[in-house]
């Protein structure tokens, strides 16, 4: 049996971080290394449900880091053992008589195998913040005598949760207020019902991994929810704007308070973890005129230091952050800009 290039590659990665480590010989816990470093092992993680992060941190704690000096000999070629004992392991490999072993192959079997099986336990998500959320919305709908979990079961559920009420509250929000009238709708309520609760959780592992978090977070959940059309329809016929309450849960702070007076030619823009680099860079290119190269640079600050001022020369800023603030809306997402007052 045979590695695909794909899988050589894997391979030959988990080789090259046993080498930085000066380690003379490769380990499954290089292999599984070099899958949380590789774009398409956050795929073949999440169906595990562990965390990309936790699972990068228990196994520098087991490798250690890199070293600054290279082992000058190179990683024993009993590595071989390695590739052949991931090739052997594959049993549905041998049962329908492959004699080629695929990446993904590879990776299933290292995630799953028994000589890292403590280390991977340790780095697996816990479940039960989505599990409560999704049976709480049950219970909602239930009483709402619907067969179906609807936005407005979810968000009603949502608002009783410290996780999504106390952003919600600093945002400046009346959550009481905000749940009567998602109550009172949801009596007749027909909207688009939400996805069930595995494909919640899988959604949410997913959106961790991508944002390297190491715990779970309704957030991104309720942010999908939001974003869709047929929530902002439902939530405005409730008398609710749903990319307010977008804003509010992902920032945890006020937002739009523009300040009265005269303010200064510049707009302050803030990070989060929904809103796309792409989206911030084609903005300051479409609104403010920016070259690529002053755009992602611009963009890179807001996202290392949280939040970046940016002029926009003779133009009216407060027409500039209108024009940014419905372009987000459009798009879906919650980018935060202040004006500066004077």
């Amino acid at each position: 049996m045979y590695l695909s290039a794909a899988a050589q590659g894997l391979v030959e990665s988990a080789m090259a971080l046993a080498a930085e480590r000066a380690h003379k010989t490769l380990r499954l816990a290089h292999v599984l290394l070099a899958i949380v470093d590789d774009n398409e092992g956050i795929v073949a993680i999440g169906k595990a449900q562990l965390s990309r992060r936790r699972l990068r941190d228990a196994l520098v704690s087991e490798l250690g880091s890199a070293s600054p000096y290279r082992s000058a000999t190179p990683v024993d070629p009993a590595s071989d053992a390695v590739l052949a004992a991931l090739a052997r392991s594959l049993s549905f490999a041998k049962r329908i008589g492959l004699v080629e072993t695929s990446a993904s192959d590879v990776r299933e079997y290292v995630i799953g195998s028994e000589e890292l099986a403590a280390l991977v336990s340790s780095a697996r998500f816990d479940p039960d913040r989505i599990d409560v959320f999704a049976r709480g919305a049950e219970v909602a709908a239930r009483k709402y005598r619907s067969p179906f979990v609807l936005v407005e079961h979810a968000l009603l559920h949502a608002l009783e949760m410290d996780e999504v009420r106390d952003p919600l509250v600093r945002a400046g929000f009346d959550t009481e207020a905000l749940g009567t009238k998602l109550a009172a709708h949801a009596e007749w309520s027909h909207s688009g019902a939400i996805v069930a609760a595995p494909k919640l959780l899988e959604f949410a592992v997913l959106k961790a991994n991508v944002a390297d978090a190491p715990t779970l977070s309704l957030t991104p959940i309720l942010a999908d929810v939001l974003r869709r059309g047929v929530t902002r329809k439902t939530l405005k016929a409730a008398g609710i704007d749903a990319h307010e309450v977008f804003l509010g849960l992902v920032h945890g702070a006020p937002v739009h308070v523009d300040p009265e007076g005269a303010v200064r030619p510049e707009l302050v823009f803030h990070d989060d973890d929904m809103t796309t680099m792409e989206h911030v860079v084609v903005t300051l290119q479409e609104e403010l005129d920016l070259s690529t190269a002053d755009a992602i640079a611009a963009m890179r600050v807001v996202h290392e230091e949280g939040r970046s001022t940016v002029s926009v020369g003779s133009r009216d800023a407060r027409a500039v952050a209108k024009a940014i603030r419905a372009r987000s809306k459009t798009d879906g997402m919650p980018l935060r800009v202040e004006l500066v007052p004077l």
